[in-house]
Protein backbone atom coordinates (compact mmCIF):
# COMPACT_ATOMS: atom_id res chain seq x y z
CA UNK A 1 0.00 0.00 0.00
CA UNK A 2 1.57 3.33 -1.00
CA UNK A 3 1.91 5.75 1.83
CA UNK A 4 -0.39 8.79 1.40
CA UNK A 5 1.54 12.02 1.57
CA UNK A 6 -1.37 14.05 2.98
CA UNK A 7 -2.58 12.67 6.26
CA UNK A 8 -5.93 13.62 7.71
CA UNK A 9 -4.47 14.18 11.17
CA UNK A 10 -2.46 17.17 9.88
CA UNK A 11 -5.59 18.94 8.61
CA UNK A 12 -7.51 19.27 11.87
CA UNK A 13 -8.06 22.74 13.25
CA UNK A 14 -6.42 23.57 16.54
CA UNK A 15 -7.57 25.84 19.35
CA UNK A 16 -4.46 27.53 20.72
CA UNK A 17 -3.84 29.78 23.66
CA UNK A 18 -2.91 33.38 22.95
CA UNK A 19 0.60 34.07 21.69
CA UNK A 20 1.24 36.22 24.73
CA UNK A 21 0.48 33.34 27.11
CA UNK A 22 2.62 30.91 25.12
CA UNK A 23 5.49 33.38 25.04
CA UNK A 24 5.18 34.00 28.76
CA UNK A 25 5.23 30.29 29.60
CA UNK A 26 8.13 29.57 27.27
CA UNK A 27 10.34 32.59 27.90
CA UNK A 28 9.67 33.48 31.52
CA UNK A 29 9.53 30.07 33.17
CA UNK A 30 12.50 28.71 31.17
CA UNK A 31 11.24 25.30 32.23
CA UNK A 32 11.96 22.09 30.38
CA UNK A 33 8.50 20.58 30.19
CA UNK A 34 7.76 17.06 28.95
CA UNK A 35 4.55 15.05 28.63
CA UNK A 36 3.83 11.98 30.77
CA UNK A 37 1.12 9.32 30.38
CA UNK A 38 -0.33 8.48 33.80
CA UNK A 39 -2.08 5.10 33.89
CA UNK A 40 -3.15 4.95 37.55
CA UNK A 41 -6.40 6.29 38.98
CA UNK A 42 -7.92 8.97 36.70
CA UNK A 43 -5.56 8.29 33.78
CA UNK A 44 -4.42 11.27 31.76
CA UNK A 45 -1.65 13.14 29.99
CA UNK A 46 0.33 15.51 32.21
CA UNK A 47 2.98 18.16 31.77
CA UNK A 48 6.03 17.47 33.95
CA UNK A 49 8.48 20.19 34.95
CA UNK A 50 11.83 18.41 34.80
CA UNK A 51 13.50 20.94 37.13
CA UNK A 52 11.05 20.56 40.02
CA UNK A 53 9.13 17.36 39.33
CA UNK A 54 5.84 19.25 39.57
CA UNK A 55 2.99 18.12 37.32
CA UNK A 56 -0.15 19.60 35.83
CA UNK A 57 -2.97 17.81 33.99
CA UNK A 58 -2.88 18.61 30.27
CA UNK A 59 -5.69 16.36 29.02
CA UNK A 60 -7.70 13.38 30.18
CA UNK A 61 -7.08 10.01 28.50
CA UNK A 62 -9.87 7.59 29.49
CA UNK A 63 -8.40 4.61 27.58
CA UNK A 64 -4.90 5.03 28.99
CA UNK A 65 -5.23 2.53 31.85
CA UNK A 66 -3.74 -0.05 29.43
CA UNK A 67 -1.73 2.54 27.48
CA UNK A 68 1.91 3.01 26.49
CA UNK A 69 4.08 4.37 23.64
CA UNK A 70 2.94 7.99 24.01
CA UNK A 71 3.77 10.45 21.20
CA UNK A 72 2.70 14.04 20.53
CA UNK A 73 1.81 15.65 17.19
CA UNK A 74 2.28 19.42 17.61
CA UNK A 75 0.68 20.18 14.22
CA UNK A 76 -2.80 19.63 15.65
CA UNK A 77 -2.20 19.17 19.38
CA UNK A 78 -3.04 15.46 19.36
CA UNK A 79 -1.51 12.41 20.98
CA UNK A 80 -1.06 8.80 19.97
CA UNK A 81 -0.53 5.85 22.24
CA UNK A 82 -0.86 2.10 22.08
CA UNK A 83 -3.38 0.11 24.06
CA UNK A 84 -2.70 -3.50 25.01
CA UNK A 85 -5.22 -6.22 25.74
CA UNK A 86 -5.31 -7.97 22.36
CA UNK A 87 -2.86 -9.99 20.23
CA UNK A 88 -1.80 -6.82 18.39
CA UNK A 89 -1.46 -3.39 20.04
CA UNK A 90 -4.25 -0.93 19.23
CA UNK A 91 -3.44 2.68 18.30
CA UNK A 92 -5.46 5.32 20.15
CA UNK A 93 -5.78 8.90 18.89
CA UNK A 94 -6.36 11.50 21.64
CA UNK A 95 -7.66 14.71 20.05
CA UNK A 96 -7.64 18.36 21.08
CA UNK A 97 -11.28 18.10 22.17
CA UNK A 98 -10.37 15.30 24.59
CA UNK A 99 -12.17 12.58 22.63
CA UNK A 100 -10.38 9.30 21.96
CA UNK A 101 -10.61 7.09 18.88
CA UNK A 102 -9.23 3.58 18.38
CA UNK A 103 -7.69 3.71 14.90
CA UNK A 104 -6.82 0.03 14.60
CA UNK A 105 -4.07 -2.51 15.22
CA UNK A 106 -0.36 -2.36 14.44
CA UNK A 107 1.26 -5.08 12.36
CA UNK A 108 3.15 -6.77 15.18
CA UNK A 109 2.42 -9.35 17.84
CA UNK A 110 5.45 -8.36 19.92
CA UNK A 111 5.08 -6.12 22.93
CA UNK A 112 5.12 -2.38 22.19
CA UNK A 113 6.11 0.10 24.90
CA UNK A 114 7.93 2.83 22.93
CA UNK A 115 6.70 5.54 20.58
CA UNK A 116 7.70 8.87 19.02
CA UNK A 117 6.29 11.26 16.42
CA UNK A 118 8.33 12.61 13.51
CA UNK A 119 7.62 14.02 10.05
CA UNK A 120 3.91 13.24 10.14
CA UNK A 121 4.26 9.62 11.26
CA UNK A 122 3.83 7.76 14.54
CA UNK A 123 6.91 5.56 15.02
CA UNK A 124 6.62 2.57 17.34
CA UNK A 125 9.34 0.22 18.57
CA UNK A 126 8.32 -3.44 19.08
CA UNK A 127 10.42 -5.54 21.45
CA UNK A 128 12.79 -8.17 20.00
CA UNK A 129 12.56 -6.60 16.54
CA UNK A 130 15.37 -5.45 14.23
CA UNK A 131 13.53 -2.36 13.09
CA UNK A 132 10.82 0.16 13.84
CA UNK A 133 7.18 0.42 12.78
CA UNK A 134 6.13 3.55 10.91
CA UNK A 135 2.39 4.13 11.29
CA UNK A 136 0.08 6.73 9.81
CA UNK A 137 -3.63 7.43 9.72
CA UNK A 138 -5.32 6.01 6.63
CA UNK A 139 -8.97 6.97 6.30
CA UNK A 140 -10.61 6.00 9.57
CA UNK A 141 -7.90 3.54 10.52
CA UNK A 142 -4.16 3.10 10.72
CA UNK A 143 -1.58 1.58 8.39
CA UNK A 144 1.89 0.48 9.46
CA UNK A 145 5.03 -0.95 7.92
CA UNK A 146 8.26 -2.26 9.46
CA UNK A 147 11.38 -0.27 8.59
CA UNK A 148 14.52 -2.33 9.11
CA UNK A 149 17.58 -1.04 10.99
CA UNK A 150 20.86 -2.93 10.29
CA UNK A 151 22.67 -4.27 13.36
CA UNK A 152 19.82 -3.25 15.64
CA UNK A 153 19.70 -5.37 18.83
CA UNK A 154 16.97 -8.03 18.73
CA UNK A 155 17.36 -9.56 22.21
CA UNK A 156 16.26 -6.51 24.21
CA UNK A 157 13.08 -4.99 25.60
CA UNK A 158 12.60 -1.26 25.26
CA UNK A 159 11.81 1.42 27.77
CA UNK A 160 11.17 4.16 25.24
CA UNK A 161 12.33 6.04 22.15
CA UNK A 162 12.46 9.81 21.52
CA UNK A 163 13.29 11.83 18.40
CA UNK A 164 14.69 15.32 18.09
CA UNK A 165 13.47 17.86 15.51
CA UNK A 166 15.78 16.37 12.86
CA UNK A 167 14.72 12.75 13.31
CA UNK A 168 17.75 11.64 15.34
CA UNK A 169 16.25 9.03 17.66
CA UNK A 170 17.40 7.61 21.00
CA UNK A 171 16.32 4.19 22.26
CA UNK A 172 16.67 3.14 25.91
CA UNK A 173 16.49 -0.63 26.34
CA UNK A 174 17.42 -3.48 28.66
CA UNK A 175 21.09 -3.47 27.59
CA UNK A 176 21.80 0.24 27.28
CA UNK A 177 21.04 2.92 24.70
CA UNK A 178 21.30 3.27 20.93
CA UNK A 179 20.98 6.19 18.52
CA UNK A 180 19.84 6.19 14.88
CA UNK A 181 18.40 8.57 12.26
CA UNK A 182 14.84 8.09 11.05
CA UNK A 183 15.87 9.72 7.76
CA UNK A 184 18.71 7.25 7.20
CA UNK A 185 17.72 3.94 8.79
CA UNK A 186 19.92 2.00 6.35
CA UNK A 187 22.94 3.55 8.06
CA UNK A 188 22.19 1.44 11.13
CA UNK A 189 22.53 2.45 14.76
CA UNK A 190 25.21 3.55 17.21
CA UNK A 191 25.57 2.23 20.77
CA UNK A 192 26.10 4.95 23.38
CA UNK A 193 28.96 3.73 25.59
CA UNK A 194 28.21 5.49 28.90
CA UNK A 195 24.52 4.58 29.28
CA UNK A 196 24.11 3.92 33.00
CA UNK A 197 20.32 3.73 33.48
CA UNK A 198 18.47 1.14 31.41
CA UNK A 199 14.89 0.97 30.05
CA UNK A 200 14.12 4.60 30.79
CA UNK A 201 11.15 6.56 29.50
CA UNK A 202 12.50 9.27 27.16
CA UNK A 203 11.41 12.71 25.95
CA UNK A 204 12.95 15.84 24.54
CA UNK A 205 12.32 19.13 26.28
CA UNK A 206 13.26 22.50 24.79
CA UNK A 207 16.90 22.21 25.91
CA UNK A 208 17.70 18.53 25.64
CA UNK A 209 16.87 14.88 26.27
CA UNK A 210 15.35 13.68 29.54
CA UNK A 211 14.71 10.26 31.02
CA UNK A 212 12.43 8.87 33.70
CA UNK A 213 13.06 5.73 35.74
CA UNK A 214 10.56 5.13 38.53
CA UNK A 215 9.96 8.64 39.83
CA UNK A 216 13.52 9.88 39.20
CA UNK A 217 14.07 12.38 36.36
CA UNK A 218 17.40 12.43 34.51
CA UNK A 219 19.12 14.69 32.03
CA UNK A 220 20.77 12.56 29.34
CA UNK A 221 24.02 13.29 27.53
CA UNK A 222 23.13 12.65 23.89
CA UNK A 223 26.79 12.09 22.97
CA UNK A 224 27.43 9.12 25.25
CA UNK A 225 24.11 8.18 26.94
CA UNK A 226 25.15 9.08 30.51
CA UNK A 227 22.14 9.92 32.70
CA UNK A 228 22.43 12.47 35.54
CA UNK A 229 19.61 12.67 38.14
CA UNK A 230 18.13 16.18 38.44
CA UNK A 231 14.76 15.87 40.21
CA UNK A 232 11.93 13.57 41.23
CA UNK A 233 8.27 13.48 40.22
CA UNK A 234 6.11 15.00 42.95
CA UNK A 235 2.89 13.21 43.92
CA UNK A 236 1.48 9.74 43.50
CA UNK A 237 1.73 9.17 39.75
CA UNK A 238 2.36 6.16 37.56
CA UNK A 239 3.92 7.54 34.40
CA UNK A 240 4.21 4.62 32.03
CA UNK A 241 5.63 6.67 29.15
CA UNK A 242 6.80 10.15 28.11
CA UNK A 243 6.45 12.31 25.00
CA UNK A 244 8.47 15.27 23.78
CA UNK A 245 7.37 18.90 24.05
CA UNK A 246 8.37 21.09 21.07
CA UNK A 247 11.09 23.69 21.47
CA UNK A 248 9.91 27.23 22.36
CA UNK A 249 10.18 28.33 18.74
CA UNK A 250 7.77 25.59 17.64
CA UNK A 251 5.22 25.56 20.43
CA UNK A 252 1.79 24.78 19.03
CA UNK A 253 0.31 23.39 22.23
CA UNK A 254 -2.11 24.96 24.66
CA UNK A 255 0.04 26.78 27.21
CA UNK A 256 -2.34 27.19 30.13
CA UNK A 257 -0.85 24.31 32.12
CA UNK A 258 2.66 25.54 31.35
CA UNK A 259 1.58 28.92 32.66
CA UNK A 260 0.41 27.29 35.93
CA UNK A 261 3.78 25.55 36.35
CA UNK A 262 5.58 28.83 35.68
CA UNK A 263 3.50 30.54 38.36
CA UNK A 264 4.34 27.78 40.85
CA UNK A 265 8.07 28.09 40.17
CA UNK A 266 8.00 31.87 40.61
CA UNK A 267 6.09 31.53 43.89
CA UNK A 268 8.69 29.07 45.15
CA UNK A 269 11.50 31.47 44.25
CA UNK A 270 9.67 34.44 45.76
CA UNK A 271 8.93 32.52 48.97
CA UNK A 272 12.61 31.60 49.23
CA UNK A 273 13.74 35.19 48.72
CA UNK A 274 11.18 36.47 51.24
CA UNK A 275 12.39 33.98 53.86
CA UNK A 276 16.02 34.99 53.23
CA UNK A 277 15.19 38.71 53.51
CA UNK A 278 13.22 38.20 56.72
CA UNK A 279 16.05 36.20 58.27
CA UNK A 280 18.58 38.92 57.42
CA UNK A 281 16.50 41.51 59.24
CA UNK A 282 16.54 39.61 62.48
Amino acid sequence: MPKPRERSWSKAGVLVASIMVIGFAANQSRADLIFGLHVGASPGIYLIDTATGQTSLYRSAPMASLGNSLAYNPANDSFFYTRSGSSSPQVVLNTTSGSEIVLGALKTTNGVTSGTFYNGSYWVQPNYTAGILEAWQFGGGVASVLRGIPAYPTTVTYGDIASDANGVTYASHSRGMHRYDLNALAAGCTALPNANVFQMQLAFGPTGLFGLSGSRIYRINTSNGAATPISQVQGNFQFIDLASVPSPGGLGLLASTGFVLAQRRRRLRQDGRSATTEASRR
